[in-house]
């Protein structure tokens, strides 16, 4: 069997071109047309599957198929002649023919059924005639269509103005549904007490806190008379003015109140908006500011009266001892011995500090009752001021001041002077030793009309468990022998600034210094007193 087929493929006859006796004329005359045989059968093929792509839809596609098998299979012949021309591969040949007979037979065997069929296809004419009849209805349903687009597009319109106002309609429901809502919300959440009340005084509306004010559950007010319940306003007078009046709850009791009354709406009728605020309160707390402010001016007037006790009576006493003590040391009355002199000195010593603490209690009382009126004060003036009265204290204990641009507070420039008078001679006391002494200046603009200053130095410094306790006067962290003072002086320099409606507070490390802070209104509006 494999001789047979290697027979086949390599046949040893002899090519066709030996019967045409290689003449040129008859070998391209063959060659040439056996291709362009080929070439246009091998075409065809190509061009029916094209067809078929892109129609889909058409019938008896098989047929189309068996047609390019028979064409292409017709093509396949023609292209073995033009082999066999110069090779003689007759065997293969054959078979190709023999495949080319087989498709050619089914396709003549299939298509003569299909003939009826096509004979069965309509004519030209009848299609024209069909296609008349087509066009007739489609412009009788066209014109139907436009006649129900009309109507449709009117019924449309309708439907949509309907609609809209169906829309609107319910918008308005919602948002009027959403502002009652609000307006109930509101008027529950109110921190004072509401009721919206008729012209005739009967209760519409009322929120909780009108009925825990009175002692009554809202089902019970609503519908009852306003004026039966609030006693007092003038229900006349409208524009939320306020008055007061007293509320009558359960079982007589009667409840301070402020009323105010206010027309919800223009118009003759409209209902009335009543706010009801608890002012007992504020009764108390005037009661109670109006007793302060009474001890306050007696507490006031005692120490004026004691700061003048002070400056006259009791220093008068300690002008005579210290004046004595000065003749028994000349020496005009008699020589002391060396304990009679030191005796002596211990007097002068204690009458000088007397007159020294009575001095400072003296300034400490005047810082309210004889304070001058505020105004705008250059706080560069000021320091540059204390720094002229403090010059020989500062070279003596060779002080560094560093002083910023300061801004401009409101307040009693004296005071202002005193203050930082005693910031800084605090600050040169306490200094440490072998160290030169340093001392900072600062300030900067804070909101809400105030301004922030800075007094800072680098002095022995102390625990911050007395940061409160050296503003009290008279309280001192030193004793005498250590450090000079009173213990007044941190006492005036808060209540210099209290009186001016500002705050003063202090940080501290032990040996390593102190910076005092201090807030100070700079305009009328942040200084009440």
């Amino acid at each position: 069997m494999n001789d047979g087929l290697g027979e086949w493929l390599n046949s040893t006859f002899m090519g066709h071109g030996h019967c045409y006796l290689w003449r040129n004329d008859l070998v391209y005359l063959h060659s040439i047309s056996d291709g362009a045989i080929a070439l246009s059968y091998f075409t065809i093929p190509a061009a029916l599957y094209v067809l078929m792509a892109k129609r889909k839809d058409l019938e008896y596609q098989w047929m189309f198929v068996l047609f390019a098998l028979f064409i292409f299979a017709c093509g396949a012949t023609h292209v073995l002649s033009i082999w066999n021309i110069w090779n003689g591969d007759y065997y293969l040949s054959g078979v190709v023919k023999a495949i080319t007979a087989v498709v050619s037979i089914l396709t003549a065997i299939l298509i003569w059924p299909l003939i009826p069929q096509a004979l069965a296809l309509p004519r030209p004419m009848q299609l024209q005639q069909a296609n008349e009849g087509l066009r007739a209805e489609i412009s009788l349903r066209e014109k139907s269509e436009r006649m129900l687009a009309m109507a449709s597009s009117d019924l449309q319109r309708r439907v949509d103005e309907l609609t809209e106002t169906k829309r609107r309609l319910e918008q308005e429901i919602s948002q009027r549904e959403r502002m009652e809502m609000r307006f109930r919300n509101l008027f529950e959440a109110s921190p004072v007490g509401l009721m919206l009340v008729k012209q005739d005084g009967r209760i519409q509306l009322v929120n909780q806190r009108v009925a825990s004010m009175i002692g009554m559950s809202v089902d019970t007010l609503h519908g009852s008379n306003v004026r039966e319940l609030v006693v007092g306003p003038d229900w006349r007078k409208h524009g939320w003015q306020r008055q007061d009046a007293l509320a009558l709850g359960e079982g007589g009791r009667q409840l301070p109140v402020e009323v105010g009354v206010n027309p919800l709406e223009a118009g003759e009728g409209a209902p009335m908006v009543v706010s009801l605020e608890d002012t007992t309160e504020r009764q108390q707390h005037e009661t109670r500011q109006r007793e302060y402010t009474e001890a306050l001016k007696r507490s006031n007037e005692e120490l004026e009266q004691f700061a003048f006790i002070a400056s006259h009576d009791l220093r008068e006493p300690l002008r005579k001892l210290l004046s004595f003590t000065q003749l028994l040391t000349s020496g005009r009355y008699g020589q002391f011995d060396e304990k009679g002199q030191q005796f002596v000195s211990y007097i002068r010593d204690a009458a000088e500090r007397m007159d020294a603490l009575l001095s400072s209690l003296l300034k400490y009382s005047r810082v309210i009752s004889q304070g001058n009126p505020f105004e705008s004060v250059d706080l560069n003036d000021v320091v540059r001021d204390v720094q002229k009265d403090l010059q020989l204290s500062i070279a003596e204990a060779g002080v560094n001041i560093h002083v910023q641009a300061l801004g401009t507070v409101f307040g009693d420039a004296v005071q202002l002077r005193q203050l930082f008078q005693n910031l800084i001679s605090n600050s040169i006391r306490y200094r440490r030793e072998g160290v030169l002494p340093e001392v900072s200046i600062t300030g900067e603009p804070l909101a809400n009309a105030r301004y922030r200053l800075s007094v800072k130095d680098n002095g022995i410094g102390f625990d911050m468990k007395y940061k409160d306790q050296i503003f009290e006067i008279f309280k001192r962290l030193h004793g005498r022998s250590e450090y000079e003072g009173t213990g007044v002086g941190l006492a005036i320099c808060r209540k210099i600034v209290m009186r001016h409606n500002g705050t003063i507070a202090v940080e501290s490390v032990p040996g390593k210094g102190a910076e005092f802070t201090i807030v100070l209104p700079t305009d009328r509006s942040n200084n009440t007193l």
